[in-house]
């Protein structure tokens, strides 16, 4: 058995990989010091998952669903384990175990490089790529968000895409086996929408394959290629169907499915009412869809037109002003920022102002440099730009300039108009365009044209409500595409084709020196062109872009701060007239601020043309040798990249020597502080149900019997709350954050939580809140405790982190009731609730008719003598004892969901119901029962097997390929270089 490859071959990819691993290190170096990224999304994820990772850690066994958050949810998109798929072992593997984020920087390094490895681009060249690639914004700013499985996902991106084209390019095995790998580890990171996204390019991609082997007529070859890649995806698919057939389930019933309600919510009554008195099309400007989000939700965040230069000026917006550590625009652009002050203080020195507020500690010099947060765009917040790179940026518009197809300049000269229309917004005149650039590609037979053309789609699409009509097209008739929110996530296809390109670039001037040395006219014409945009920006950023001259979010906040303070003080009309003065001044020394800083970038941007363009130049000239060349490229994209991602993500400390974006994982396990309320809750509920405190003291004793170390005071705290929430089944309330914080949920099981798919009759019961009123709201769900988290107290000014109300007005987990309504739709079942009519929760349940034959028509009123009683609480089990003297109607405060909740009764299956619009009925005969209700999903149970079985058939025949690469013949390729990827 011989070893087929030789050193010559191994030692480059040796190198470069050894080479990126290395840069992964050090660039997260506290990671191996024990440290962990402070994230949002993280510490939201904690609090969500608490009671899952709980119950596991009990048990052992996946509970699959949780109260944690919004009443009860599936676990699906929370935390499920499911280790029958092997991939995911895998990962491990390929990161060498390494902590995150290094790993996750590895593997987006390695991702991308493997792409270039399917089309045999030089390893040398693909370094400067997948530099490129690995340090834009995008990543660093979603890793420093906590959006993990998005990042996860996007590394597995490149590498699918690869083993697609060496599958299109006719290497059948290679391919599938490649695409088939790296496909199944893009959805075993659970993140739909990169996969989706995935397929935009690899759609794309294959068309331009299929449509040569079309004109060739080889419908053999065609055959096999898509019969393989319908194979890859099932395959694909199978390793991870527990996951995706339990989200697909799921899903119907959350945001992103189907409403059945057709009344409109109190907020769009009063848009529309609003739209109607300012003369207004009362018509929504962003229609309903039947089945999907909703497209306002879907187009929330959206990238400005003008603000897609990011990918080369990243500063043109400002920045960020989403994360808590960059604070304001001394962290961003420090020597700026004390340009302003200065100019600021200058302007101060006539005014008696500046002397008056200082009194109380306001320092109005320093205001917009120490305040001001540095976004101005048009999404509502942002941690950071999608900033790309000037250098690959430039390589891919000299991809398109130096590309040989006989259709060049008329593809050039449509992607030009497309653009333009777009800009404009002419939509029929933008399809016309696209339409034109698809045919004109698979005539033209180049790559590259059929990538720039998906990736100004995506663009288009990224710029969301700022392009309504072209956005709206796509949410009503594109496939799926109404499932998915945050619609500048999408700009990830331009992320990866741009580099992409580039990099194809540089490989045909690396290997084809002596034919290109003659087109260095070309070189000149695109460079020439982006170099004159830029210097244009350089003298006058204003007269492309759009640089507010008046006060924008942040300034016209503090103006109104300071007016209220003038207000309330008297002050004299002197003041007044300066303050208005000062703030004049604000918002010109703050334009000519933003002006600045864009500046700066275009001077930063010209320098990197200039430099790589004479650096091609005379490579092409053989002035410069290809060691030099590769060298001196790694070292301007890292020029380039690095002090921007820096900015957003990095390993500085402030002043007490502690990491901004890092905190020691210990520090971690508890990602809330537990409060003197909480305790004073598991007080007062040890009192009313004194068996709580020997069950607690009980599981403590046996959880310090397996220990070291006996627990400290704190640990006990926490533990005892644990315990309570694994115990117990009531419910709280925090109206301060009910959709945007998981801090309650990590204490107790909340009717609140943080998660963009939360089931959509809960969120419908939100958003009719008001008319159904607080009352029975709260008695509906069962919450016993209503909290504030940051209470300033009126009369010392001082914040109590935490206050509890208790609300002694519940019906508890389950109650019988005395009649049922029967209604005809969603509709009628919701209306029934307000309390407009009279709903009494505690007397009458409102059931739609299509279950009226589980309840029949003898409905007695509530007998007595009856009872109702939880006596065991799990996530997916619940034990109730019942009595009445004759049949029952019983409302259970548990989320109704059909797919995997089933109800005993003596151990006897038998049907619910959904009452109440969102919770669980059962009809019970009289006498004494024991009930039971237990979650179970199929997707999980006959899902684990399928996966494993696949998943295993998948490793082997990776290891086969591997064996039969390494140490056979049987894929050894011919000695004859095989041709180039033509541009």
């Amino acid at each position: 058995m011989k070893f087929q490859l030789s050193k010559e071959k191994i030692i480059p990819h040796a190198v470069v990989l050894g080479i990126m691993l290395i840069i992964s290190i050090i660039y997260f170096y506290p990671a191996l010091q024990g440290n962990a990224l402070v994230t949002h999304d993280l510490k939201q994820h904690k609090g969500m998952s608490k009671e899952i990772t709980d119950f596991r850690a009990m048990y052992g066994s996946e509970p699959l669903w949780t109260n944690s958050m919004f009443g009860g949810m599936p676990a699906d998109q929370i935390s499920v384990e499911y280790n029958s798929n092997l991939v995911g072992y895998l990962y491990k593997i390929i990161t060498f175990g390494l902590p995150r984020p290094i790993s996750m920087l590895w593997m987006i390094f390695l991702g991308f490089y493997i792409l270039l490895m399917c089309l045999k681009v030089d390893p040398w060249i693909s370094l400067i790529g997948t530099l490129a690639f690995g340090f834009s914004t995008f990543f660093l700013i979603s890793l420093q968000a906590g959006h993990m499985s998005k990042v996860n996902a996007i590394s597995f991106m490149a590498p699918t895409i690869g083993g697609f084209i060496l599958l299109f390019r006719g290497k059948l095995i290679q391919g599938g086996v490649v695409s088939a790998l790296f496909f199944s580890l893009l959805i075993w990171c659970n993140h739909p929408q990169i996969a989706y996204y995935t397929f935009f390019i690899i759609g794309f991609a294959g068309l331009y394959y299929i449509s040569r082997y079309i004109f060739e007529k080889d419908w053999n070859k065609v055959f096999k290629i898509i019969s393989i890649s319908f194979a890859v995806v099932v395959l694909g698919i199978l390793t991870n169907i527990p996951s995706l057939w339990g989200t697909y389930e799921y899903s119907k019933e959350t945001i992103r499915g189907k409403s059945e309600l057709t009344i409109k919510t109190p907020a769009e009554e009063q848009r529309e009412a609003l739209a109607k008195a300012e003369g207004k099309d009362t018509e929504e400007t962003s229609k309903k869809i039947k089945d999907g989000l909703d497209p306002g939700y879907i187009l929330a965040w959206s990238y400005g037109t003008g603000e897609t230069f990011t990918f080369m000026f990243p500063s043109l917006k400002g920045g960020g002003n989403n994360d808590p550590v960059l604070k304001n625009l001394e962290t961003l652009y420090e020597s700026e920022a004390e340009k302003l002050t200065d100019r600021m203080t200058e302007e101060l020195s006539s005014l008696s102002i500046d002397e008056y507020l200082a009194q109380a500690n306001i320092n109005l010099a320093t205001l917009p440099a120490k305040t001001e947060r540095g976004y101005y765009g048009s999404q509502m917040s942002t941690n950071g730009p999608v900033f790309i790179g000037v250098v690959f940026c430039l390589l891919a518009l000299l991809s398109l300039v130096f590309s040989d197809g006989k259709l060049n300049w008329y593809l050039m000269i449509t992607a030009f108009l497309l653009v333009i229309f777009g800009l404009l917004q002419i939509t029929v005149m933008v399809f016309v365009c696209i339409l034109a650039m698809i045919v004109l590609s698979i005539i033209n037979k180049r790559l590259i044209w059929f990538l720039m053309t998906i990736m100004i789609i995506t663009v288009f699409l990224a710029w969301g409500k700022n392009y309504l009509e072209f956005s709206e097209i796509f949410i009503s008739y594109f496939p799926l595409y109404s499932k998915f929110r945050s619609v500048t996530m999408i700009l990830v296809v331009a992320e990866l084709i741009i580099p992409f390109t580039g990099v194809l670039f540089l490989f045909q001037i690396f290997k084809n020196r002596e034919q290109l040395k003659e087109k260095t006219n070309l070189l000149l014409i695109g460079s020439g062109a982006l170099a004159l945009l830029t210097l244009i920006i350089a003298i006058s950023p204003d007269a492309i872009f759009e640089v507010p001259k008046e006060l924008t979010r942040a300034g016209a906040s503090y103006k109104g701060y300071f007016d209220n303070i003038l207000a309330q003080n008297n002050a004299p009309q002197q003041l007044i007239m300066e303050n208005e003065t000062y703030f004049s001044a604000y918002a010109k020394h703050m334009y000519e601020f933003r002006v600045s800083i864009i500046r700066t970038d275009a001077l930063k941007a010209l320098f990197f043309i200039v430099a790589v363009s004479a650096l091609i130049f005379f490579f092409l000239k053989g002035k410069v040798k290809q060691p030099a060349f590769i060298i001196a490229m790694c070292i301007l994209v890292l020029m380039d990249m690095i002090p921007v991602g820096l900015k957003y993500l990095n390993n500085a400390k402030n002043d007490n020597n502690e990491f901004n974006y890092w905190t020691d994982t210990e520090n971690e396990l508890n990602p809330f502080s537990l409060e003197s309320a909480d305790l004073a809750i598991l007080e007062n509920e040890i009192n009313k149900q004194p068996w709580l405190k020997d069950s607690i003291a009980n599981r403590i004793k046996l959880l310090n019997a397996e220990r070291d170390m006996p627990m400290s005071k704190a640990e006990m705290d926490f533990t005892k709350m644990s315990i309570l929430n694994q115990l117990t089944d009531f419910r709280v309330a925090n109206f301060q954050g009910l959709t945007s914080e998981t801090r309650t949920s990590y204490f107790y099981k909340s009717i609140g939580g943080y998660h963009g798919a939360k089931l959509m009759r809960i969120q419908q019961m939100f958003d009719f809140g008001s008319k159904i009123g607080s009352k029975n709201l709260l008695e509906l769900l069962n919450v016993q405790y209503l909290v504030e988290y940051d209470i300033q107290d009126p009369q010392t000014g001082e914040k109590n982190p935490m206050v509890f109300q208790e609300n002694k007005d519940v019906l508890g987990e389950a109650w019988i009731v005395d009649e049922v309504t029967l209604v005809e739709n969603a509709d009628e079942e919701i209306t029934a609730l307000f309390e407009e009519n009279g709903f009494n929760p505690a007397t009458t349940a409102i059931v739609d008719k299509r279950y009226g034959d589980l309840i029949g028509k003898d409905i007695s009123a509530k007998s007595e003598n009856s009872k109702i009683e939880l006596t065991q609480y799990k996530p997916n089990e619940l034990k109730y004892d019942f009595y009445s003297d004759k049949d029952q109607v019983v409302v259970f405060s548990e989320i109704y969901f059909d797919q995997g909740w089933q109800a005993y009764i003596d151990d006897k299956p038998v049907d619910h119901f959904r009452t109440d619009f969102v919770l669980r009925g059962l009809k019970v005969p009289a006498g004494d029962h024991k009930i039971r209700f237990e979650y179970s999903r199929a997707s999980f149970d006959i899902g684990n097997p399928i996966s494993l079985i696949t998943s295993l058939l998948l490793i082997l025949m990776v290891l086969y390929f591997l064996y039969a690469s390494l140490f056979t013949d049987k894929f050894k390729e011919d000695d004859k270089e095989e041709e180039l990827l033509p541009l």
